[in-house]
């Protein structure tokens, strides 16, 4: 078969490096590893911008672009414009739809509203590829959003139960301990 190339550009710090260890031939660029911790937005928008030329060749060189959250997506659709290469948008966390669904008002949400529904509308618009978990997401894109349905695959988050299963022998139930793993944001 064919053999891909896999980075990971992500938006953490140094911490990230850990991960090329464990990963193979997967590389991580961690934007935030060259650059001292800050909360404030400006610097962060700089550093972020700055990732972008500095790895140039990194984003020249690759095939496609995949977004696994929409607040990470305009790194992604910068490079498509930049390189015209296509974009996969994996939509994990909507911020238009999440705001939608927050019972809080006001005029910070307003301007979340709009601000997200047009941040999504863009991100849509230019994707080659939208891939969603679930038939309510797909219809909410479909309803809110003047974008191509042929462009939008539902593909489902699941456990393959076969392998990651419980012992289905619980003789000993009193005395082992259950637990419960989460992963995820």
């Amino acid at each position: 078969g064919k053999w891909y190339k896999i980075s990971f550009f992500t938006y953490g710090d140094h911490s990230d490096h850990d991960y090329n260890n464990l990963l193979g031939d997967i590389k991580v660029y961690p934007i935030f590893s060259s650059f001292k911790s800050t909360n404030n937005k400006i610097k962060k928008l700089f550093y972020i911008l700055f990732s972008i030329k500095k790895y140039k060749k990194l984003f020249s060189r690759s095939d496609v672009f995949i977004t696994n959250q929409m607040r990470g997506a305009w790194v992604p659709l910068i490079c498509k414009i930049l390189y015209n290469k296509p974009l996969i948008t994996r939509c994990g966390h909507e911020w238009f739809r999440n705001a939608l669904r927050d019972k809080k008002f006001g005029l910070s949400k307003i301007v979340l509203y709009f601000f997200g529904y047009i941040f999504e509308l863009v991100i849509y618009t230019f994707s080659n590829k939208i891939i969603i978990s679930s038939i309510t997401d797909k219809n909410f894109i479909n309803k809110l959003f003047p974008i191509n349905n042929k462009k939008i695959f539902l593909i489902r988050n699941y456990i393959d139960t076969s392998i990651f299963n419980p012992e289905n022998n619980f003789s000993n139930s009193k005395e082992r301990k259950k637990s419960i793993l989460y992963i995820g944001r």
